[in-house]
């Protein structure tokens, strides 16, 4: 049989690891946070730059990498950020498509 003195010290033993672990996914939650919302911003920032020179295909591929990583939370907006910059580079590709066609599609388009 247990005392309640060697029951008590029992629970006690349990109760310092779970903190301990608690503060350690703590810590290793808050790192990954931080080291994602890093990465994500220089993605977009990269990202961003090419949607600013045109460059559509470098620039979905960066903000695809914003988009697809997974995340706690998204600081600052970034992912929703890159969705928005990624359809409108899109809309350009297609775009750009449509009017590198014959002479009959340019005319449509413009229409």
């Amino acid at each position: 049989m247990f005392s309640t003195h060697s029951s008590r010290n029992a629970k006690h033993l349990f109760k310092l690891p779970i903190e301990l672990v608690a503060l350690l996914l703590y810590v290793a939650a808050s790192g990954y946070t931080v080291g994602r919302f890093l990465i994500d911003a220089n993605n977009y920032t990269i990202g961003y730059e090419a949607y600013r020179n045109a460059d559509c295909t470098a620039a979905v591929a960066h903000f695809d990498k914003v988009i697809d990583g997974w995340r706690f939370a998204d600081l600052r907006n970034y992912a929703s950020l890159a969705k928005q910059k990624k359809l409108q580079c899109l809309n350009l590709i297609s775009a750009k498509e449509t009017l590198s066609g014959d002479t009959i599609n340019v005319i449509q388009v413009k229409q």
